[in-house]
């Protein structure tokens, strides 16, 4: 596996964090003019798309042989979520937490392990190296998302 993919999926939660640091409740709650999720809820999506779409993937793909992997509703995940009313920084050091077994179980493959395979019902076949692609993708959209919801135009650097 790629080390620098590894490093940079390793480091989203903290950069994420940092870019929510200091705003205040009502920054982290002001909903965007679509109706959107706002940081808190966004956080709590992030928190929440770790668990189900990246890490039970993944150990799901490595602790079965060719697995149908479930597809992951997030419009129904946030809905039970309960980002909007938790603090946000718990909600980031739980997604720090299940990234940083997401990155373990990752680093610890061999190559028997990363030619493994599962059959998502709409993507198709998925390994190992799909879903850390998928999971530095979403983490690139989500914290343009991030700084586009602070009100800032800058792109995130890698």
């Amino acid at each position: 596996m790629d080390d620098q993919l590894l490093q940079d999926l390793e480091a989203a939660p903290d950069r994420f964090a940092a870019e929510v640091d200091e705003l205040s409740e009502s920054e982290l709650v002001q909903r965007p003019p679509d109706g959107g999720w706002n940081l808190k809820e966004l956080a709590g999506h992030m928190r929440d798309t770790e668990r189900a779409a990246f890490l039970d993937r993944l150990s799901l793909i490595l602790s079965e042989e060719n697995p149908t992997v479930p597809d992951f509703d997030e419009q129904a995940a946030a809905s039970d979520s309960n980002a909007g009313t938790m603090p946000i920084g718990d909600a980031l050091s739980e997604w720090k937490a299940l990234r940083e077994q997401t990155v373990a179980l990752l680093r610890g493959l061999g190559p028997e392990e990363e030619g493994r395979t599962g059959q998502h019902p709409t993507r198709g076949p998925m390994t190992p190296a799909s879903i850390a692609a998928q999971a530095l993708d979403h983490d690139r959209t989500h914290l343009q998302h991030a700084l586009t919801l602070k009100g800032l135009s800058r792109e995130p650097s890698s």
